[in-house]
């Protein structure tokens, strides 16, 4: 965790990368647009707290091998299945709104150095240019469905900055939760949520983002079930004898992940109106006695899934073997709303180019990496006084 001196750091002196953004500029003029879209899907983003391929506990080290593996709906391609794989993310163990952000910007929140910590207060209030505010523009409504308070870490601020127009959590979700800071929603409050929303009738589409917390760590004796969870002799059948405690609580959590989301992505790909849904985990758990593959340490996993047909040209997506949270903004408007601003016509580009695997193309297409890099980071404001605009997108606060 960040101290008080990194939240209260202002971003003045952060600068681009020396790099010319124009090579990625002209990359852009020189690939094909994005296919216009006949018919504007609703889009539903649902993140996974603390939820990665079970999968790769084999080749962790500890307790890890010793969970049984199985197969999980999360995982496993469908007829509609665009693409699902491993996805790269920023962070280990929380910091979960660097995914968030990272989702929103384009960008990656190490490249603003200390500022990367805590993207909701040192970074949000600057962007410009957002994957919601993208929406927007095309005709969407935005809404978020968060599974804890939303003012922890600034989390509903930072949305409000993105370009949310709607922003619930416990407090309006669940009406016995309006005095409780620290209310969880469970996964299936949070799938009943989203499900009324969408049944409501609308003349807009709509993107609807649902972040849960039901796997939030810790696990076990401190965790939030602490001595009201036990180990059951069917557990220990299905995942394998011995685990620790903790470990046992964070699997049966994940499995109750599983059933929701398996039904939830059914009741989506189901649906008369055009959908496209987009799931996936902001980050790896810190768990009990397992040690991660270094190479595996920063991935969780994404599965994104359309009941219509792609547009032209976003085909590459399905042959993708993994993928990485900052390309995601660029993959989605491309199949939702077809062509868009440079910042997300680039982010597109560059995940083409990169084929999902931004470290692999700062080795071998480092100058164009670097371009896109320069061209992300300006898309933050950090003049200091505050413009009049920025004041106003900051609640006046000079």
């Amino acid at each position: 965790m960040g101290s008080k001196r990194d939240l209260a750091t202002r971003p003045d002196e952060l600068t681009p990368p020396a790099t010319s953004a124009q090579l990625i500029i002209d990359r852009i003029a020189a690939a094909p647009p994005p296919a216009a879209v006949p018919a504007q899907p609703d889009i539903v983003i649902w993140i996974n707290e603390s939820t990665f391929d079970l999968a790769e506990l084999a080749r962790a080290s500890g307790a890890g091998p010793k969970v049984r593996q199985h197969r999980f709906a999360l995982f496993t391609p469908q007829p509609e299945t665009i693409a699902t794989g491993p996805l790269a993310v920023s962070v280990f163990g929380g910091n979960s709104w660097t995914t968030e952000f990272a989702l929103q910007a384009g960008a990656r929140s190490e490249w603003f150095g200390v500022h990367a910590s805590y993207t909701t207060v040192a970074l949000a209030p600057y962007v410009e240019h957002t994957l919601f505010h993208a929406l927007r523009a095309a005709g969407y409504r935005t809404s978020v469905l968060y599974g804890f308070n939303g003012a922890y870490f600034g989390e509903r601020q930072a949305y409000e900055h993105y370009g949310v127009q709607d922003f619930d959590d416990p407090k309006s979700l669940r009406p016995t939760a309006a005095g409780d800071d620290l209310a969880v929603l469970q996964d299936q409050e949070l799938a009943d949520a989203l499900q009324a929303r969408l049944g409501s009738p609308s003349a807009q589409p709509r993107c609807i983002l649902v972040f849960t917390m039901a796997n939030h760590g810790p696990y076990g004796e401190r965790g939030r079930r602490g001595a009201s969870f036990q180990v059951t002799p069917a557990m220990s059948a299905f995942w394998g004898p011995d685990l620790p405690f903790g470990l046992y609580d964070y699997l049966d959590r994940f499995q109750e992940t599983d059933r929701v989301v398996n039904a939830l992505q059914r009741q989506l790909m189901a649906r008369q109106r055009p959908t496209l849904f987009l799931h996936l985990g902001d980050h790896k758990p810190s768990l009990p006695e397992v040690a991660f593959a270094k190479a595996e340490r920063f991935q969780s996993y994404y599965h994104l899934l359309a009941n219509f047909p792609l547009p032209p040209g976003s085909q590459d997506l399905r042959s993708r073997r993994q993928n990485d949270v900052m390309f995601l903004p660029g993959q989605l408007l491309a199949l939702a709303v077809g062509p868009t601003e440079p910042l997300f016509q680039a982010n597109r580009v560059l995940g083409q180019a990169c084929r999902g695997d931004f470290p692999a193309c700062q080795r071998q297409q480092a100058r164009l990496a670097e371009s896109y890099q320069a061209l992300a980071m300006r898309n933050f404001d950090f003049r200091w006084p505050a413009s009049s605009q920025q004041q106003a997108r900051l609640g006046g606060r000079p």
